[in-house]
């Protein structure tokens, strides 16, 4: 999962989807770029590049916590990047509840809340 997240923030798109299910569903707040539903990996993707191509000149998410719960993944990773356009550098907390079957990825939901996270999680 980790490499998954490396792989996000070199852009490589196809290595960032490769523990995903086709359909997954990819839920994230309206306060991250691109936030709201995406479901399947072609959509995703799209969002993706609209929104981290298009906005972002560098960016990284890196895990920074990984604790699992039967079939979810709690992961609290910091976002950080500088905006193309007009400089803008930002970090923020991430907080993500990924629910996995047959060892695909087939939800995940971001917060911006830690308690809300660990308790979507079941921590």
């Amino acid at each position: 999962m980790r490499r998954n997240y490396e792989a996000f923030g070199q852009r490589d798109w196809d290595r960032a989807q490769s523990l995903m299910d086709p359909e997954i569903t990819w839920q994230d707040p309206p306060g991250l770029a691109g936030g709201g539903v995406h479901q399947g990996k072609e959509a995703l993707r799209r969002a993706w590049q609209e929104n981290f191509e298009e906005t972002w000149e560098e960016f990284s998410l890196e895990a920074q916590e990984v604790i699992r719960s039967g079939d979810l993944i709690f992961v609290h990773a910091v976002l950080s990047g500088r905006s193309r356009h007009e400089a803008l550098e930002i970090s923020m907390d991430v907080f993500q509840v990924w629910t996995f079957r047959d060892g695909l990825a087939v939800r995940q939901e971001a917060f911006l809340d830690r308690n809300a996270a660990l308790e979507a999680a079941g921590l």
